[in-house]
């Protein structure tokens, strides 16, 4: 490959070559870095290929999608401007993951070697999506978590900051734009984004009611921003337009984007994907599940004896300890602060 550039600069630099030359030798000898060695996203991939009219390229890319919603994070939702061969790769790739189509059987290996390697890669393929799908999960629990440590706050200390999130038009413009998502990664950036803008309120009215910068919610609320952008940046796909949740003129705007250029600087470090022997979205569920444990005091009712039978729980087939463990305790949590609001407005008769 060119050398002296960035990764990125130099697979460019190869594919635009590449096609230019009309070198066949040069567009797979970039197909196998990409497939084998690169650090390089598959939507940045799906781009490259379709910039440089590399077709095998965009087949390689296209045929590395493993589901649905990979597919949606990886192409882009308007197709219109691309050629017309990548829209019939798309296409036929995307009636291969729906069950319409069969892919193309590859031919079978006769060396028990790479019939052993092809076995153990579709294991490490089904890992890897396993993990994928594992992160979303693990932002599902930290975002209905923080939910609820949010409107648990709000019920309790500052129910003067409700007005001013309900009247925010940035609140209702992310309702309306998750009512249009198609994955639940696409929710998870919405929804980060909401609990931005109401951390943005809740910080603002703080402020206002003088309450200086050492205050739990003041003190945190930088660290609140940076979980959050990670998410965002973790979920969403590429967004032409700024997000609504970074607009604003007062203090707390400015500190959010100063936040998001941190994270941007720090988020090229990949985080660990293990702690000791488990991945590292099974431990943030868990601990997504102790942080709303501090929620459930100064009760009078146990919040599980307000739990409704009927309920769906976690299935026989999707039990692991951490996920049966959060559901049961966010349970617990939402209902017995139902049941000590509905004691307060006993009380206020």
């Amino acid at each position: 490959m060119l050398t002296g550039g960035t990764e990125n600069e130099n697979v460019e630099n190869a594919l635009a070559l590449a096609s230019y030359l009309g070198s066949t030798k040069l567009d797979k000898h970039c197909m196998s870095h990409l497939a084998q060695k690169s650090n390089i996203p598959l939507k940045e991939q799906f781009q490259l290929a379709e910039n440089h009219n590399s077709e095998n390229l965009m087949i390689q890319v296209c045929s590395i999608i493993k589901d649905a919603y990979e597919l949606d994070e990886v192409v882009p939702k308007d197709l219109d401007s691309f050629c017309n061969t990548t829209k019939n790769i798309v296409l036929q790739r995307s009636f291969e993951l729906l069950g319409i189509r069969k892919p193309p059987m590859p031919p079978q290996p006769e060396d028990p070697r790479l019939v052993f390697e092809d076995m153990m890669n579709e294991l490490l393929d089904q890992a890897e999506l396993t993990n994928h799908h594992g992160k979303i999960l693990a932002d599902q629990a930290a975002l209905l978590k923080d939910h609820l440590v949010l409107e648990e706050y709000l019920d309790r200390s500052l129910p003067q900051a409700r007005p001013r999130i309900r009247e925010d038009p940035r609140i209702h413009e992310l309702i309306e734009e998750l009512r249009n998502t198609h994955s639940p990664a696409e929710r998870n950036a919405v929804r980060a984004q909401i609990m931005v803008v109401k951390l943005k309120n809740i910080y603002t009215t703080l402020t206002e009611m003088g309450e200086g910068p050492d205050h739990p919610w003041r003190y945190t609320t930088p660290y609140n921003f940076g979980a959050l952008y990670e998410i965002i940046v973790r979920n969403q796909r590429d967004h032409p337009n700024p997000q609504p949740s970074v607009r604003g003129n007062l203090p707390v705007d400015g500190k959010y984007r100063e936040v998001i250029e941190i994270v941007k600087n720090r988020l090229p470090a990949e985080a660990p994907l293990y702690t000791g022997t488990e991945p590292i979205w099974v431990t943030n569920i868990s601990r997504a599940a102790d942080a709303l444990i501090p929620w459930q005091t100064g009760r009078t009712q146990n919040g599980s004896e307000r739990i409704p039978n009927e309920l769906r729980e976690v299935s026989e087939t999707s039990r692991f300890q951490g996920i049966v463990r959060f559901v049961k305790i966010a349970r617990e949590t939402f209902f017995g602060s139902l049941a000590r609001i509905e004691e307060q407005k006993k009380h206020s008769r």
